[in-house]
């Protein structure tokens, strides 16, 4: 069995961070006689070897036990990326103490895709055009001014959508194509 894997998992957005599991030996006498292996993340970095400015969340996340600043850790020339904290995991045989160790590097970067979705949702949400937004686009301020939305009201799979204009010609309804 290899002595040290990495495994490489995508944060989205073009980003990939890496979990680097290696079997440490055993215990110290005095410890115990369990043996030991050890986790430690690598986090994308910028062109110049600092934490990637998209994960930067400072206090709001700890991965790894370090907080998600510019300098968090070292920079790893060998992988091009900066490391968190190392954690060792014990058990009674390898396998075990390897998978321990998997486990918590994997949940530990799981914090940082739920984060990381979480700030893209709410992105989307704030930037999303309400109902009127979009009608408005399609009519003159003149038809904008007397319009009234007869159905729906919800943006939600909304292809077009009815609407009741007061114009200089008198009340009309249309049907606007909704371009999201």
């Amino acid at each position: 069995m290899n002595r040290q894997m990495d495994y490489t998992v995508d944060l989205g957005e073009g980003l990939k961070a890496m979990v680097r599991v290696r079997f440490e030996g055993q215990q110290a006498p005095s410890v115990g006689d369990d043996v030991v292996s050890s986790a430690v993340i690598f986090l994308p970095t910028d062109q110049d070897g600092f934490l990637d400015p998209r994960i930067e969340f400072g206090d709001r996340l700890s991965v790894g036990g370090s907080k998600l600043v510019k300098d968090v850790g070292y920079y790893d020339k060998e992988v091009k990326m900066r490391s968190t904290s190392t954690y060792r995991f014990s058990a009674k045989t390898m396998q075990r103490s390897m998978d321990l160790a998997l486990d918590w590097g994997l949940k530990q970067l799981n914090k940082l895709k739920e984060a990381l979705e979480e700030r893209r949702v709410a992105y989307e949400k704030a930037m999303k055009k309400t109902l009127y937004d979009l009608i408005r686009d399609q009519l003159t301020s003149s038809e904008v001014n007397n319009c009234q939305v007869i159905a729906p009201t919800s943006l939600d799979d909304l292809a077009c959508v009815e609407v009741k204009v007061e114009g200089p010609d008198g009340p009309k309804t249309i049907v606007l194509d909704i371009v999201k």
